[in-house]
């Protein structure tokens, strides 16, 4: 039986099978001897196979290969490494994030443009008294930087104005874009959608696929078309080449990127006109994710619904 872990507590694993139902799960014991380099072979995110047995709770025999994944160095010595979380707990710390927004004291983000498209957002958040947390994260872009979007966060403990960290954060805002879009996907595709297209194919579009795939059926079969622009289509296939369940399409032109396509997926960060002129393209009941507007902004003319977390924003 299939699942994912999504709660450990000690020697405790709690799965969530493909069915819906929660079971408590331990490892075999001699899962531990099986070569992993980690002080925890399993971690909150991870696909896992599980055995059930008579008292209700199950043997978790295999673990399914980690796609990506938060790591720290152990402080045991004798292991390599600690695996702080995969893919799918990321997505959910951003779907926990979401339903506190009401909570949260979130103002809109200042964004300030030195020259040119380039620009600086700053992006302040109280949490819930609960969390005892402040942050404020910068996000810049500056044409010609490799890559071209540079984050940086403070966080402060809100009840002392202490501040606990200073950190770079280009990861922690690609995995955060990336995972807003495709809960996004997630909750505004169609049913019945198989056909996945996206452009701007840097780090942010690389973690929507990853969060977007931990997030789907693992026996869902998905095709992509990936607009070709130097090698940047090659090297997002090759990034995926482990996935079984997605089948990878190189295409010469936006037009042919939009025609039949479910689902378009846009990150590019530059674009002075409109990606797709021709309305005409865009499949009935398509879903447009645009994690970036440029050469979208005539999606309220073209679309009949336009979702947004505010009007404000």
């Amino acid at each position: 039986m299939r699942g994912l872990v999504i709660k450990n507590t000690g020697s405790w694993y709690q799965v969530k099978t493909d069915e819906g139902k929660l079971v408590d799960c331990k490892i075999k014991g001699n899962f531990r001897l099986k070569g992993i380099r980690s002080t925890n072979p399993i971690a909150v995110g991870d696909y896992v196979q599980i055995i059930v047995n008579n008292e209700g709770t199950a043997f978790i025999s295999e673990i399914e290969d980690r796609k990506n994944y938060i790591i720290r160095r152990a402080s045991n010595l004798s292991k390599q490494s600690h695996i702080l979380a995969a893919t799918a707990e990321c997505v959910e710390w951003v779907r926990e994030a979401l339903c506190l927004k009401y909570e949260s004291q979130l103002p809109p983000k200042i964004s300030l443009h030195p020259q040119g498209n380039d620009f600086f957002n700053t992006m302040p958040c109280l949490l819930p008294s609960s969390y005892n947390r402040f942050g404020v994260k910068i996000v810049s872009r500056i044409a010609g930087n490799k890559p071209s979007l540079h984050s940086d966060l403070l966080l402060y403990e809100a009840s002392s104005g202490d501040l606990l960290s200073f950190m770079e954060a280009d990861w922690i805002t690609q995995m955060r874009t990336g995972a807003v879009a495709a809960l996004a996907i997630q909750t505004l595709k169609l049913s019945n959608a198989k056909t996945y297209a996206f452009v701007g194919l840097g780090s942010t579009a690389i973690a929507t696929m990853q969060c977007l795939l931990a997030i789907l059926p693992a026996d869902e079969v998905i095709n992509c078309k990936l607009l070709k622009y130097k090698n940047q289509a090659e090297q997002f296939t090759a990034f995926f080449e482990s996935y079984k369940n997605v089948k990878f399409h190189i295409v010469d032109s936006n037009e042919e990127l939009i025609a039949d396509s479910d689902v378009v997926v846009s990150a590019v960060t530059e674009m002075p006109t409109l990606f797709c002129e021709k309305d005409e393209l865009y499949k009935k009941g398509v879903l447009l994710v645009p994690i970036h507007t440029r050469g979208f902004q005539n999606c309220d003319l073209t679309f009949d619904h336009v979702f947004a977390d505010d009007r404000d924003r």
